[in-house]
């Protein structure tokens, strides 16, 4: 396609984005039939739609209308391409982008089973001997795709695998819309192709010659039931979904390889979390870089139009709404009464904490009388929203103020709304929120969870917030329906903890050594574990909350080994930083009082969250992920549940064992402690605490043996937790920051 030709598209798209933008969803269509028929091959075919697909997202534009977009635009291509051709584009489509392919394929296959380019084949002996064909060799994977039910009814359907089926390397097929291909070797007779199908299927019992087959034929792969290990099927399948399956097989986290995210955060974090857990990816099989060229493609053509021209023009329509002294006025007239104030709330949908904070929030600015919207980021969306979405919701909604957990104001808000109020509520460690803080607006409020970001942490990171007054909002209680009336007298577990563990190889290789790589870095980490192993809890704390320790620690480990490092060490390296509470640390302050426990003879022992079955001590009394909605029940079937926070005592983990009824004890950190648990509750009386392991033993036999007085001490802190942190009360405290009330 010549520039010519490529520069009409690109305008005829700026095109059908301003008649969705003026909801003139039909002139959309009968435009993209024009630009679809102009299409010359399937590539230009699939590079555009992607490039579109990417630029209607992007623009918040409504799931149903991109379907219909999309969707027809590859109706067309079916009458203008073979058969060979249009289930190319589909599946290549799918290992592309699988978040856009779910909306070109909402149409009814029908259309494409009848379309020109599938020859109808009417040979009943042939389709009845493929499809057992399939359902034999394929049982465990396609189970009964080719059934009766599923295909001989439709006439249509069954030519169409008759079709896909002649073709000389692939047989096409579809499981809930997704289709796949499956490679046939080039062998002359059918019989051949057969045994040398099912000669595959059983040569890979060695893992590691499987893991050298994957890694070798790159634009293959293969996908298993991971619970059989004799049979395996060549497939050419979506390659995250593919990637995600073959990682459940291998444990080499020795191997030499590279892993490739795709730009999506979700999944890069649900990649991640195999990658850290010791698993490898081949190098090929997942390869982000077309999601970067065509989002650098669509920002450098398109980005000053959507971000600034039509954001601009909306805002300027908004700005009478919020004039420079909107707050000011506002603190007029709500000064006796809060109630019909509008808030708008965004929320994340990556914290389970943060989602139900912000439902609970919703609830008590409602119980105080005002209008609330919530607003969640969509499942394809990655983190944030559209500038024109945000834009929208304003000009309906009309907010007075709008709230963000770990978000600070967005730059385009900055820029043209700067004085609508907004809230900051910072519930993370400022270094792993998901946005900077550049530029504070004079309407800007923030409120920290911890002492720690009051007095000193959140400025340090964002200079900018340096003199800004910061208040205290450390919980919001969740109304969690599932928690139990009453708590169950006779407990199935005596000790209970909750919380996923940080898989780190070069940590988790000290206590497998069968794991061990032999690395200096694991040398050093591992002379680090043994350093810490011999501190109590808060004396761990203290170190690990201090970088200049950390390095002394570091410094003093690589003299200790005579090791050079090829750079100076720092007190930001990546060697110092690893050290950390929040890597080595965090894990260590999690496992070391649960290694002493079992040591000392624990049994009945319960250990929820991910991670803990990755060490060979833990595995015993490891129960997997424990879905939030479980929490109460879980908690309150454990006599004595475990606060081990490497942050904060005052930590959710409070708030979760008190709305379950649950007796818990905490770790004591000292000066450490970013949030001191007794700065609320009475030692005591209505929290239990330890400063050693030895205590930690000590008081948990003790109050094993005192049922009635673990209840007394629950039910004291339960109240007051619930009279001071419910969600009207912190709701109430946000909305008098603002009006100047407190």
């Amino acid at each position: 396609m010549n520039n010519s030709s490529e520069n009409i598209q690109k305008e005829t798209q700026i095109e059908i984005r301003n008649k969705l933008v003026e909801k003139d969803f039909k002139q959309a269509e009968d435009l993209l039939q024009k630009m679809a028929e102009s299409f010359c091959n399937i590539p230009h075919a699939m590079k555009n739609i992607l490039f579109l697909g990417n630029l209607l997202l992007a623009s918040g534009i409504p799931g149903k209308h991109i379907a219909s977009l999309l969707s027809l635009s590859s109706k067309m291509l079916f009458n203008l391409f073979a058969a060979d051709d249009i289930f190319n584009y589909l599946i290549e489509f799918q290992k592309q982008d699988p978040e856009l392919y779910r909306y070109i394929i909402q149409f009814d296959e029908k259309e494409l089973f009848k379309s020109k380019g599938c020859v109808s084949i009417d040979t009943p002996l042939n389709f009845d001997k493929n499809i057992a064909w399939l359902k034999i060799y394929n049982r465990k994977f396609l189970k009964d795709i080719f059934s009766d039910l599923a295909y001989k009814r439709d006439k249509a359907m069954g030519s169409f695998i008759e079709s896909a089926y002649s073709t000389p390397d692939y047989i096409y097929y579809s499981i809930d819309k997704i289709w796949h291909s499956l490679t046939l070797p080039k062998i002359e007779t059918q019989i051949d192709a057969d045994n040398s199908i099912i000669t595959l299927l059983y040569q890979f019992n060695d893992l590691n010659n499987l893991a050298a087959f994957i890694h070798q034929h790159k634009p293959v792969v293969l996908v298993n039931d991971i619970l059989k290990f004799d049979r395996y099927v060549i497939i050419d399948r979506p390659s995250v979904l593919t990637a995600l399956q073959i990682l459940a097989l291998f444990d080499l986290e020795g191997g030499n390889y590279r892993v490739h995210f795709m730009a999506e955060p979700c999944w890069k974090k649900r990649l991640t979390s195999y990658v850290t857990n010791g698993y490898f990816m081949p190098q090929k099989i997942i390869a982000g870089q077309y999601h970067f060229e065509i989002l650098k493609q669509y920002t450098t053509l398109l980005s000053s139009y959507y971000e600034n021209i039509l954001p601009k023009a909306r805002a300027e329509k908004l700005k009478h709404i919020y004039p420079v002294h909107y707050l000011a006025n506002l603190k007029k007239d709500f000064k006796e009464d809060i109630s019909k104030l509008r808030i708008m709330i965004l929320t994340s949908r990556h914290s389970t904490y943060i989602q139900y904070a912000s439902e609970e929030l919703k609830k008590g600015f409602k119980a105080l009388g005002c209008a609330c919207v919530l607003l969640r980021e969509r499942p394809y969306q990655g983190r944030g929203y559209t500038v024109e979405f945000v834009f929208k919701i304003i000009e309906n909604f009309k907010p007075n103020l709008i709230l963000a957990i770990n978000n600070f104001r967005a730059p385009f808000l900055s820029a043209f709304l700067p004085n609508i109020p907004y809230v900051t509520w910072v519930h993370d460690y400022p270094e792993n929120l998901p946005g900077s803080c550049e530029k504070i607006c004079d309407n800007d409020f923030v409120f920290a969870a911890t002492r720690a970001d009051l007095e000193k942490r959140l400025s340090e990171t964002f200079p900018v917030l340096h003199g800004k007054t910061i208040h205290l909002l450390p919980f919001i209680r969740n109304e969690n329906k599932n928690i139990p009336p009453v708590s169950k007298p006779k407990k199935q577990y005596d000790v209970g903890y909750i919380s996923n563990v940080h898989i780190l190889p070069d940590a988790i290789s000290y206590y497998d050594p069968e794991k061990k790589t032999g690395t200096n870095e694991e040398r050093v980490i591992h002379d680090f574990i043994r350093q810490m192993e011999r501190l109590q809890p808060h004396e761990l704390a203290a170190i690990l909350v201090s970088k200049e320790k950390c390095f002394n620690l570091v410094q003093q480990t690589l003299e200790r080994l005579d090791l050079q490092m090829t750079q100076p060490l720092q007190i930001n390296s990546p060697l110092v930083i690893k050290t950390l509470r929040f890597h080595v640390g965090h894990f260590l302050q999690k496992i070391l009082p649960i290694k002493f426990l079992i040591e000392s003879g624990m049994e009945k022992l319960f250990l929820g969250g991910q991670g803990w079955e990755k060490i060979p001590m833990f595995r015993p009394f490891s129960k997997g992920l424990i879905p939030h909605k479980d929490l109460p029940r879980v908690m309150d079937d454990i006599a004595i549940n475990l606060n081990l926070s490497a942050v904060i005592t005052f930590h959710p983990k409070v708030g979760e064992a008190l709305e379950a009824n649950s007796f818990f004890i905490s770790s004591w950190k000292g000066e450490a402690d970013d949030l001191a648990i007794t700065e609320f509750f009475v030692e005591d009386e209505e929290v239990v605490l330890f400063k050693t392991y030895d205590e930690l033993l000590e008081k948990i036999k003790y109050y094993l043996q005192q049922p009635g007085k673990r209840e007394l001490i629950t039910q004291k802190a339960r109240k007051k937790f619930f009279n001071l942190f419910s969600a009207e009360k912190g709701s109430e405290q946000i909305l008098n920051t603002v009006l100047g009330k407190v």
